[in-house]
Parts: structure tokens; sequence; C-alpha cells
């Protein structure tokens, strides 16, 4: 057997296929309404904000910025020595 008798026909290129699931296709005809309709879409894939779960799992500095920012606080953090300044006796 050769190999292109075992190849799938190559895919028609993307402007001649059908979509997979004809009522997942939506046409606008207005441009306020595609906005809206782009505006939903992402709506669907993006988060409006952190759960506490999710605060909960980051890193201190991470949790105490959104922290703060839920509370309409300004953060600002500790600030450390350098090492090098620790050092001298």
């Amino acid at each position: 057997m050769s190999a292109t008798s075992s190849s799938k026909p190559p895919s028609p290129p993307l402007r001649e296929r059908a979509p997979r699931r004809p009522k997942s296709v939506t046409t606008t005809v207005l441009p306020s309404q595609a906005t809206q309709t782009l505006k939903d879409a992402i709506d669907q894939i993006f988060a409006q904000g952190l759960d506490d779960r999710m605060m909960a799992a980051m890193p201190d500095y991470w949790r105490l910025y959104y922290q703060a920012v839920a509370h309409r606080a300004d953060y600002r953090p500790p600030i450390r020595p350098s090492p090098a300044k620790q050092r001298r006796p």
C-alpha cells in the first residue's frame, strides 16, 4: 500500500466548508449589532471578576493586591530591605 492511498483526502479550503453547527453561526447587518454580538461572545469567554477560590490560590502579592482593589483601596506592598543592606554589621 502506498502512503497516499491510506491518507485522508485534503480538506476543502476554509471558505468552502460548511459550519459544524449551523445554528452557531451569527450574521449581522448593522455595525452596532456586530459590536454587541462580539461583546456578548467575549463575556461568555472571560470572567468579569475573580472569585474567592481563585484569589486564595494566588501568591501573596497578587492576593493582597486584588483584595485592595476589591475594597477600592490603594495597595502599597511593604518595602523590604535589600539583602546587601541586611548583611552590614
